[in-house]
C-alpha cells in the first residue's frame, strides 16, 4: 500500500469517526433531553400530590390569599354557542 491509498484510506476513516461521533453526539442530547423532561413531569406530579395535600389542610381565608398572590385577574366570557368549553371561555392573569 502506497502513501496515497494510505492518506485517503485513512481521510475516509476519519470522516467515518467524525460522523459517528456527531450521531453519538446528537443521540446523547436528546436522551438527555428526554430525561430532564421526564424528570420535570415526574417533579411536577410531585408537587402537585403535595400541594394537594397541604391545600385541603389550608383554611378558605389561606387559599384565597394564596391565589391573590399568583392570579391578577380573571375573565369569563359569555358562551358564543352552547356548549362551549370553559378553556376556551376563560382567561387567566397572572401576576
Amino acid at each position: 500500500m502506497g502513501i496515497d491509498e494510505y492518506q485517503t484510506a485513512r481521510a475516509m476513516q476519519r470522516k467515518r469517526l467524525e460522523a459517528l461521533q456527531a450521531k453519538r453526539d446528537r443521540a446523547s442530547r436528546s436522551l438527555e433531553t428526554s430525561a430532564r423532561s421526564q424528570l420535570l413531569r415526574d417533579s411536577w406530579e410531585d408537587l402537585g400530590i403535595i400541594v394537594g395535600e397541604s391545600w385541603d389542610v389550608l383554611s378558605v381565608q389561606a387559599r384565597r390569599d394564596i391565589i391573590e398572590l399568583v392570579i391578577d385577574q380573571i375573565v369569563v366570557d359569555p358562551a358564543k354557542r352552547a356548549r362551549m368549553p370553559a378553556r376556551e371561555r376563560v382567561r387567566i392573569r397572572w401576576r
